[in-house]
């Protein structure tokens, strides 16, 4: 693996720990932001599917190993979003914060339901209705992730050497 590819382990890690440890408490009782996901939708925006898929991988085994959900849930959610976040996306659009916005709140509620569904599948939650899970979860989570979306979006354009648009050919 490159050296970016060890430092976007190591931020994929941070976040991690951060969004388990530390949000939770410093946003309150509201619905803390996916760091994870909103990187790894940045960066499929930024570098295209298969540098996001890693992102995926990588980002969702940090999130399994430091949640207790089975291995693979989060990492196959999370590639699920990464690979509709770069369907049909104009390579110009994704130099501005906008489509950033639009299309991470569309990954976050594809993420809540895929996630959600595949809990469901293994019976890990109570029987709370799809209606119910719009309302508490996904709907509120699409909010917090669009509004965060802009400056990871900055910040992953600049670690990604300022230039969004040398994306990979899906």
């Amino acid at each position: 693996m490159s050296k970016s590819g060890w430092i976007g382990a190591g931020v994929l890690l941070i976040a991690a720990l951060v969004q388990g440890s530390m949000l939770p408490f410093i946003i309150g009782s509201g619905v803390p932001v996916n760091l994870v996901l909103v990187l790894v939708i940045g960066w499929a925006l930024l570098r295209g599917l298969k540098s996001a898929l890693v992102w995926a991988v990588v980002g969702g085994l940090w999130l399994d190993l430091l949640s207790g959900v089975p291995l693979g849930t989060a990492m196959l959610a999370l590639s699920l979003v990464a690979y509709a976040c770069t369907i049909g996306v104009i390579p110009w659009l994704t130099s501005t914060g906008l489509i950033a916005v639009v299309v991470t709140a569309g990954g976050t509620l594809l993420y809540t339901f895929s996630y959600f569904f595949l809990l469901r599948t293994r019976q890990l939650v109570g029987d709370e209705s799809w209606m119910a899970v719009w309302q508490s979860h996904a709907l509120p989570a699409a909010v917090a992730n669009a509004l965060v979306a802009i400056p990871v979006f900055w910040l992953l354009a600049r670690f990604a050497g300022g230039a969004p648009l040398q994306r990979s050919a899906p």
